[in-house]
């Protein structure tokens, strides 16, 4: 198994040569960060700030020829591949993943004024001490079918 991040690549690119690798009836699954979709916090958080901080990331970090957004469906079909399933998901990140969860919340905080990220770690830390803190992350995925 290769793994290759489609958002940092050349997304078309990546797509046909893994569907010329393929044998026929093979399938190819691709997962990609949504940042077209909002993400999910359970932080007690009031609904201005919670809307500011779940805001869609539109193309941070995403190569100018990376896909980290819906355009990933239309794309498995353009290369050619039948029965494409296409399933968006939240992938739920907590304590036990310190290192996502870090980068996940940096990117909430980035654009917060120094008031709203008090807030947020007054919001966190009582989500911690109840136990239900957490950060959910949007993905897109597909699997295709090879003709």
């Amino acid at each position: 198994m290769s793994v290759t991040v489609i958002e940092e690549v050349d997304a078309d690119r990546m797509l046909a040569e893994m569907v010329r690798v393929t044998r026929p009836g093979g399938r190819i699954g691709v997962i990609a960060r949504a940042m077209d979709m909002p993400a999910m916090t359970n932080l007690p958080l009031r609904t201005e700030l919670k809307a500011k901080v779940e805001a869609p990331a539109v193309g941070a970090g995403v190569a100018e020829r990376g896909c980290a957004d819906a355009s990933l469906y239309r794309r498995m079909h353009q290369v050619g591949l039948t029965r494409v399933k296409m399933f968006p998901q939240l992938a739920a990140f907590d304590g036990s993943e310190p290192n996502i969860l870090r980068l996940l919340q940096d990117q909430s905080l980035a654009n917060l004024s120094q008031e709203e990220v008090r807030e947020w770690h007054t919001a966190r830390a009582q989500a911690e001490a109840e136990d239900t803190f957490f950060i959910a992350s949007p993905h897109h995925c597909a699997v295709g079918t090879k003709p």
